[in-house]
């Protein structure tokens, strides 16, 4: 039995990274000024938004995972965690939300996506797996 070298188990495909970022930014970040413009309107959406935060981030990522043709955890852990730094500044810039910014919750807000990020990412490959597993079972 031989080992997998270090090298293929952490090669990077940048295309998947870059093509995460932009879903994140236009999939999560531009739904998110329309909600928090919903937000200004009623008072009653930030509980809304506060989930829109987590389950968008939840949703693309899973879809990442699953629409992706080999394993990208990796790719979409860099991706969101890339995102969620432009998240901060972008709350921070635009919305002027800087009670938020200056707590000591940011590292955990960005440990949180990241985190969810690459479990939806893992799930999606997971059941993208089972289903060509299926398929291939089913006509072999």
């Amino acid at each position: 039995m031989g080992t997998i070298p270090y090298s293929k188990i952490f090669k990077l495909d940048w295309r998947w990274i870059g093509l995460g970022f932009c879903f994140f930014v236009s999939f999560h970040l531009l739904p998110s000024h329309i909600i928090y413009l919903m937000r200004l309107i009623s008072l009653n959406m930030g509980v809304l938004y506060a989930i829109w935060i987590f389950g968008g981030i939840a949703v693309i990522s899973f879809l990442i995972g699953y629409k992706s043709h080999k394993v990208t955890i990796w790719e979409t852990t860099i991706a969101s965690a890339l995102y969620a730094i432009v998240l901060m500044a972008e709350l921070h810039q635009v919305w002027d939300l800087t009670f938020f910014l200056t707590s000591y919750w940011i590292p955990y807000w960005i440990i949180a996506i990241i985190a969810i990020a690459t479990l939806s990412a893992w799930f999606g490959e997971y059941i993208r797996a089972m289903k060509e597993k299926k398929r291939v079972q089913k006509n072999p």
